[in-house]
C-alpha cells in the first residue's frame, strides 16, 4: 500500500513537472488529452504528404514539426509505458466517443422531428420546402 502511495506521487509530480509552470491540476482526462495531442502530432508527422500539403511544401516548417514530433514521441513513449494510464485514458475516450455519438444522434432526430412536423418544417424553411413538396410529382 505505501508502495503504491509513493509511486502515484511520483507519477503525479512527473507529470505536473512535464506540463511547466501551469496551475492547473493534472487530471487523468488532461493526461489523457496531452497523450492524444502527441498521437496526432507523431501521425502527422510520418505523413509527408499530409505535413507537405499542411506546410505548403515550406522545409523549414516541416522540420519543425518534424523535430517536435519526434520530441513527442519520445514523451509519447514514457507515458504509453504506464499500462494504468493507457487503459484510463482508453475508458475516458470511450466515453468522449459515446458522448460525441449521442450529441450526433440528437441532432438527426431533432431533424427528423422538424422534417416530420409540417409547422415546424415551414418556419423553419420559410414555406419553401412546403412549395417545392407542392411541385413533386408523385
Amino acid at each position: 500500500m505505501q508502495f503504491s502511495s509513493i509511486f502515484v506521487s511520483f507519477l503525479l509530480s512527473t507529470a505536473v513537472m512535464a506540463k511547466g509552470n501551469s496551475t492547473k491540476p493534472v487530471t487523468d482526462k488532461s493526461l489523457c488529452r496531452e497523450m492524444n495531442h502527441l498521437e496526432k502530432l507523431v501521425s502527422e508527422a510520418q505523413n509527408t504528404t499530409k505535413l507537405a500539403t499542411k506546410t505548403n511544401n515550406n522545409q523549414t516548417k516541416i522540420d519543425e514539426i518534424t523535430a517536435k514530433a519526434s520530441k513527442a514521441a519520445v514523451q509519447l513513449d514514457t507515458m504509453t509505458s504506464n499500462a494504468t494510464l493507457v487503459s484510463t485514458c482508453a475508458v475516458i475516450d470511450a466515453a468522449d466517443q459515446t458522448k460525441s455519438a449521442c450529441k450526433k444522434m440528437t441532432k438527426l432526430q431533432k431533424t427528423i422531428d422538424t422534417a416530420n412536423n409540417s409547422t415546424k418544417l415551414a418556419a423553419k424553411s420559410k414555406g419553401y420546402v412546403l412549395q417545392l413538396i407542392a411541385f413533386m410529382p408523385d
